[in-house]
């Protein structure tokens, strides 16, 4: 509902106040008049499901109770000088079909003239829209002269003392307020200050004159989205805890498997003359580096066989016991580079002869 220019005004109607009972009447459903004609400023006045339960839960939500005096004399007391005493105090405020009603908590002299008819109404204070509509309830009182006429004046005061402009709390004021130094600002003098301070700002920032609305509406953004965002399924998901264990485990047993098919990889090329017996611990120490079975399964499927560690050149002889040619020195510097003793390394070139 569109915010409109509010009214004081009092109620209407009148309802009767039952002896022994804590529940009072203070508006009724529907479209409603005075007696007097009023209000001649709307069509009526209207209390609907559009707006009752708005003007009870303000009236609920509220820290004080609201009071129920005799002859609305807090009305009053600004002009007369009189006290305004309770006559009860409303504990909770109700929406039903018929209207609006309330609790009361009478005190021992109101409940006494109730009883003995001194008060037999209700009349309510409230405030209402251009349009008509029940906005808010200040108070009511008891009173023999419900809908009172003439009112004009004493209404005239109400509204200056209950009608002030309500200074709405907005965090982003508060907090530029102390950043100025500026307590007291207003929205407009802020925004000055705000505009000022940014004027040298560069030109591909831009500053809306509305930042107070924009910044509102971001922070209406953010609370629909936290109120929107579903609860994660926790039946989807493993504690992390958990996770991590098996991940170790996972780890582990892969590392061992790599380690069981790198041997049997490693044994295979040395059979095969793929690999030198001199190679084989730097084929172990290969495995156990990251991706080392990866690197050594590639290495021994590119090397050739050397023909000598695969057939018995010597007869079955323990090579360090035939007649080996002396290596020159390059040769024994390649022998080392190898790996390979010059025994090895012997072989290895007496079998490229033979094979050419």
């Amino acid at each position: 509902m569109p915010k409109h220019k509010q009214k004081l005004i009092l109620a209407a109607c009148s309802f009767e106040v039952q002896p022994h009972d804590g529940r009072i009447q203070l508006l009724p459903y529907g479209e409603f008049r005075a007696i007097d004609g009023r209000p001649t400023d709307a069509p009526a006045w209207y209390l609907t499901e559009e707006n009752g339960r708005d003007v009870v839960d303000l009236a609920n939500a509220s820290r004080n109770q609201l009071v129920v005096d005799y002859e609305h004399q807090t009305l009053h007391k600004e002009k007369n000088g009189q006290p305004a005493p309770a006559a009860g105090w409303m504990t909770w405020l109700s929406f039903t079909p018929k209207g609006i009603f309330a609790d009361v908590e009478w005190t021992d002299k109101a409940a006494a003239a109730i009883a003995a008819k001194e008060y037999r109404y209700i009349s309510a204070v409230f405030s209402y829209d251009t349009k008509g509509y029940v906005r808010k309830i200040f108070h009511a009182a008891l009173t023999n002269y419900p809908a009172l006429d003439g009112m004009d004046e004493v209404l005239a005061a109400a509204s200056a003392q209950f009608l002030k402009p309500e200074t709405e709390k907005k965090p982003m004021n508060e907090l530029l307020q102390q950043l100025f130094g500026m307590p007291e600002a207003s929205e407009e003098e802020l925004t000055a200050a705000l505009t000022a301070l940014l004027k040298d700002k560069p030109e591909n920032v831009a500053l809306s004159a509305d930042v107070f609305a924009q910044l509102a509406e971001k922070d209406g953004k953010i609370a629909a989205l936290s109120a929107n965002s579903p609860e994660p399924d926790l039946t989807k998901y493993a504690p992390v805890q958990v996770v991590q264990d098996l991940q170790r485990q996972v780890a582990a047993l892969t590392a061992e498997r790599d380690q069981e098919k790198g041997a049997d990889l490693i044994q295979a090329a040395l059979s095969a003359g793929k690999l030198l017996p001199a190679q084989k611990e730097w084929a172990e120490g290969v495995l156990k580096q990251s991706n080392g079975l990866a690197f050594l399964t590639g290495f021994i499927e590119s090397a050739q066989p050397v023909a000598a560690l695969t057939g018995m050149q010597t007869g079955g002889q323990d090579p360090s016991h035939t007649h080996v040619a002396a290596l020159t020195a390059e040769e024994k510097h390649a022998a080392k580079m190898l790996g390979m003793t010059e025994a090895e390394y012997t072989l290895v070139n007496q079998s490229k002869k033979e094979g050419n």
